[in-house]
């Protein structure tokens, strides 16, 4: 087939089709006229690259990936997309939290978030450096036990099984790394879980004090 019916299939334009083929993505032969002539593998080809560049896949990586069948590219292609996606729900996050800050005239509260976000992020950057651990999740559980227990709204049997969703799910992930948005997004529950607690108790002792 001629590069205007490839044009049409593939949605991409002759400029890209192109530099495609000038990379060496592509080998296209040609016919006795000169003609480039192209098959269904080179469309099947130009469709891949075409989801790859979506991804923000480089055209070194496509030649790797396409030449050498280096896979490992996709998976740090995902660690990639998985911190991103990490980093918008931390932002997301505290934007709440600094909304609420804007008028805020005590400077070690304002130093406080400013630790909390760093360590945030840091876990995010090296998540290699954070682990689960079945006992630092006991912790949890007591905080999480007396917090949901203080909730006059929730039946107690949805709180037990919230509590036992929890920690088949901790036991599950006890010697894993965080890997995953949704690990992510537990760790952070957990430190904002704990920062709740510690509210509360500090409520509470208020209220005993006076």
């Amino acid at each position: 087939m001629r590069i205007q019916e490839v044009v049409c299939i593939t949605g991409l334009s002759r400029k890209a089709i192109n530099l495609y083929e000038k990379k060496g993505l592509l080998h296209i032969a040609r016919d006795e006229s000169g003609y480039r002539c192209y098959t269904q593998e080179h469309v099947r080809l130009l469709m891949l690259i075409k989801i790859l560049r979506r991804m923000d896949v480089s055209l070194a990586d496509m030649q790797l990936l396409l030449q050498e069948k280096k896979l490992q590219l996709l998976d740090t292609q995902k660690e990639q997309l998985e911190k991103k996606l990490a980093q918008c729900e931390l932002q997301n996050f505290y934007m709440e939290k600094v909304a609420g800050l804007l008028e805020e005239k005590n400077t070690e509260l304002l130093q406080t978030v400013d630790q909390e976000m760093e360590a945030a992020w840091q876990d995010i950057q090296e998540p290699q450096s954070a682990k689960y651990s079945v006992s630092s999740f006991i912790v949890v559980e007591v905080m999480l036990a007396t917090l949901l227990l203080d909730n006059e709204y929730m039946p107690y049997p949805v709180i037990g099984f919230l509590l036992l969703g929890h920690v088949f799910y901790v036991i599950g992930r006890a010697s894993s790394r965080l890997e995953s948005p949704l690990d992510y997004l537990l760790f952070m529950g957990i430190r904002r879980l704990r920062t709740l607690y510690e509210e509360r108790r500090g409520r509470n002792e208020t209220d005993h004090t006076e």
